[in-house]
């Protein structure tokens, strides 16, 4: 993770050095830093918070309960025959089996969420970025942690030139 990091602000570094030689002026922001300064992001947090409780409490209970059957097989296993106790086991392992895929499905569901709780905030300082950009004269503003790129003065869709220049350079030699 600290290579990837270090690796990025390299990239970060030498763009924004080159763009400055260019004579293009780039603007930066810590999307982080505007996020957590935000007041109306509070509520959402708060919102994410409640939301991630109350999801925890469902896997609690799941848990709970596997943890009860398991104790009455521990106690009871001693009397038990070796094919009711490998169903018993089997049993225990279906169910947490899908005590994972809850938990799985859980984070999914809470990412799902916070990304939906976001998204109006988020869209509304990507106007401000914008705007900011725009009245400060910068050709482009990178975020600071992610280097993405958040505005551009003059955008083009090089994507059509790119695949055919590919397609051109290197054909698909016929069968």
């Amino acid at each position: 993770m600290k290579n990837r990091s270090y690796t990025l602000f390299c990239v970060i570094f030498a763009f924004l050095f080159s763009a400055s030689s260019w004579g293009s002026k780039v603007g930066t922001v810590n999307l982080n830093r505007v996020v957590m300064g935000i007041k109306e992001m509070e509520s959402v947090r708060e919102k994410l918070k409640a939301f991630h409780m109350s999801k925890q409490m469902d896997l609690k209970k799941a848990e709970e309960k596997i943890a009860k059957v398991h104790k009455s097989f521990q106690k009871k296993s001693m009397v038990m025959n070796e094919k009711t106790k490998m169903e018993k086991q089997k049993e225990i392992q279906a169910m947490v089996i899908e005590l994972n895929k809850k938990k799985y499905m859980m984070e999914r569901e809470i990412q799902q969420f916070g990304k939906n709780a976001q998204a109006p905030v988020m869209n509304k300082i990507k106007v401000i970025i914008d705007s900011i950009s725009l009245k400060e004269s910068v050709d482009f503003t990178l975020d600071t942690g992610t280097g993405q790129l958040y505005y551009a003065k003059n955008k083009i869709d090089l994507t059509q030139k790119i695949i055919d220049e590919y397609n051109k350079k290197h054909p698909v030699k016929a069968n």
